[in-house]
């Protein structure tokens, strides 16, 4: 099988970086360099350093992920990869899929209620799946798994023109799926 891989525009992470720095320069210069009036209270110079830590550690992150973007969506003869929001489990193994489902859910962009199509996938194991995620974020999977039937929810959205391409190799894979 040739391997589907999907990844954010690169491009889209070089946008932040000339408001960070403009942001580290205005703190540098007005707090540190050419303060208006002399700053007694030394909270607003470690405020500063912070700033500057902090958009450091951005402008490098974003450079980082402009040069090796990152997998939103890989799909290979080992398993499915999905890493919509930067949180991932790993690998999602074929034999780990008990069925998937072609669905829609309620979403929300814009500040409006929408509903998305989905190939929402059951796991054989949720639980050893929901482990892998940091605890934060497990009652929302739970959350959703209750609501419709599903541990992972593939997003037509963040697959767009390889949607029906991935459908067409889940069918392959797992030829008991989409029956109801």
């Amino acid at each position: 099988m040739q391997p589907i891989e999907i990844r954010y525009n690169r491009f889209a992470y070089l946008i932040p970086i000339p408001f960070v720095l403009l942001l580290m320069w205005l703190f540098y210069k007005f707090v540190l360099i050419d303060p208006q009036q002399p700053i007694e209270d030394k909270i607003f110079i470690y405020a500063a350093y912070g700033v500057i830590a902090i958009g450091t550690f951005l402008v490098l992150n974003f450079t980082w992920r402009f040069i090796k973007t990152p997998v939103i969506f890989r799909m290979d003869d080992e398993g499915i990869l999905y890493n919509p929001a930067g949180v991932s489990t790993g690998l999602i193994r074929w034999n780990e899929i008990d069925d998937v489902n072609e669905t829609n859910i309620k979403v929300v962009r814009n500040d409006a209620p929408v509903f998305e199509t989905v190939l929402a996938v059951k796991l054989k194991d949720p639980e050893a799946y929901r482990k892998r995620y940091n605890i934060a974020i497990r009652p929302v999977l739970q959350m959703g798994a209750k609501m419709y039937d599903a541990d992972v929810f593939l997003e037509s959205g963040v697959l767009k023109n390889k949607y029906d391409t991935v459908k067409a190799e889940i069918r392959k894979r797992l030829p008991l799926s989409f029956l109801h």
